[in-house]
């Protein structure tokens, strides 16, 4: 075609002294009738055009884009060349043999990439036109983010493959896809057609259904009688791995929602008290490496899971154990214990998390720090775990269950208050501290007892003796 496209730049240089879109009686129908068969030939992949039919039909798109006024272009002119594109993608779509499907995809992609670049060429002129209305560069087109007036030839040819090609049969081809890619081979071809056309949505549904079922029954094998510490290097080796694999097939903006389902499928059943326990150490000892590798894990789960609260959890019981065992013997001291356990996992959070607002949030309200003051309520602190105790009585089951932690929380609250020299009478807005401290342990057991002698408890009993 290199005779053919001499003959554009021929007819574009005689034509530029004429201006853009003058106001000429121009029959849009007559024109339209030199080029329609022409872009037909094209698409169809025929026998190319003769050379003055070509030649006709260049001139006819140049004088359509240049004499002829916006509104009948966008109208009438631009929906008419959409339509023969869609008709040929149709045509396709009708022919393509569903026997060895990707094979026959791969060869009809390719040949439709030929056949639109030939079609491109023709409507160059128009091309350009859209481009002037868009406000592009030509040259600069594919560097640029805008929004556009019209769709340019490239969208439109994309658009059509997509609607009427993907849309109908892109999960039967994902579903053939994953089956070639578990068995390891080459489908770059086709998943690149998929991203070429913004069609990543299509692939992406199926691909992350399977994505989840391969991780769900791969997660037993690898990350199974881990300890914490284990578990953690596991993970993030095995993500690494399974970026490198799924880069082969899925385009780069798929990639963070991978490591989502990836790690979200990964911890579903690791998130358990171990963890939560290793996680309190490592914040306790300040294991900076293991703290880091951990939050890159957490950061990427998925809102819903049960593990987004794991660090801010382990943080908030971390700092409260090591507020209440202080061993200061009044409230001016122990104040300022408090801001510098504030200040020590402040600068934690800031180093190692990121600045994580969620785990700041956390700090913040565990001892009771008020930034405009720069200082911690001591006394505050302490009746906010005193009325934790009284109020956690509200549910038998609840208590029963917490018992252990509510009991540990009881015995440091004793021992700080003895060190400050606290009375237990204190009457304050909330409970009544000396009743809550004195008989938490005896309403405790009498609750475990009410829930053992429970209709639900005693039907368990009887159906382990069973």
């Amino acid at each position: 075609m290199d005779k053919m496209e001499s003959d554009m730049d021929t007819i574009k240089s005689v034509n530029l002294s004429l201006p853009w879109n003058s106001e000429i009686d121009f029959n849009v129908d007559e024109c339209w009738k030199t080029i329609e068969p022409v872009a037909r030939t094209i698409l169809k992949d025929q026998t190319k055009p003769d050379l003055s039919s070509w030649r006709q039909a260049i001139r006819s798109v140049f004088e359509l884009s240049r004499y002829v006024e916006y509104k009948k272009l966008e109208e009438k002119f631009h929906p008419m060349i959409q339509s023969i594109i869609n008709d040929h993608v149709k045509v396709i779509n009708q022919k393509l043999s569903h026997e060895n499907l990707l094979e026959n995809y791969c060869i009809a992609w390719r040949n439709y990439k030929m056949d639109s670049e030939n079609f491109q060429m023709l409507f160059l002129h128009f091309n350009n036109w859209i481009l002037s209305q868009n406000k592009i560069d030509p040259n600069l087109m594919m560097m640029s983010s805008y929004k556009k007036k019209l769709p340019d030839l490239e969208d439109m040819t994309n658009s059509a493959w997509k609607k009427h090609m993907l849309e109908p049969i892109g999960l039967e081809i994902t579903s053939l896809l994953w089956n070639a890619i578990t068995n390891e081979e080459n489908v770059q071809e086709v998943a690149q057609s998929f991203e070429q056309v913004d069609a990543v949505d299509i692939i992406e549904k199926t691909f992350f259904e399977k994505l989840r079922e391969h991780y769900k029954s791969k997660s037993i094998d690898w990350f199974q009688g881990l300890s914490a510490a284990e578990f953690i290097e596991k993970v993030l080796q095995k993500m690494e791995e399974e970026v490198v694999w799924c880069q082969t097939f899925l385009p780069q903006r798929s990639i963070d929602m991978m490591k989502t389902i990836f790690i979200g499928t990964a911890t579903a059943e690791h998130m358990d008290e171990m963890m939560m326990m290793e996680c309190q150490q490592m914040l306790k000892e300040n294991r900076k490496d293991e703290l880091k590798k951990l939050y890159k894990i957490l950061r990427l789960l998925p809102a819903e899971s049960k593990g987004n609260d794991l660090l801010s959890t382990a943080l908030q019981i971390t700092v409260r154990n090591e507020a209440l065992d202080s061993s200061c013997t009044n409230m001016k001291e122990f104040q300022a214990n408090l801001l510098s356990i504030y200040r020590k996992y402040r600068a934690m959070i800031e180093e190692i998390l990121y600045h994580d607002c969620k785990c700041l949030i956390t700090l913040q309200k565990v001892l009771e720090y008020k930034e405009n003051q720069d200082c911690c309520d001591g006394m505050k602190m302490l009746e906010k775990y005193i009325k934790e105790l009284s109020n956690s009585g509200n549910s038998v089951a609840e208590s029963a269950v917490n018992a252990s932690e509510i009991k540990d929380l009881l015995v440091k609250l004793k021992l700080i208050f003895k060190k400050l020299n606290l009375p237990f009478t204190l009457q304050m807005d909330g409970p009544n501290f000396k009743r809550v401290i004195l008989h938490q342990d005896e309403e405790l057991e009498q609750k475990k007892r009410r829930l053992d002698d429970s209709p639900e408890i005693k039907n368990q009993h009887e159906c382990s003796t069973a």
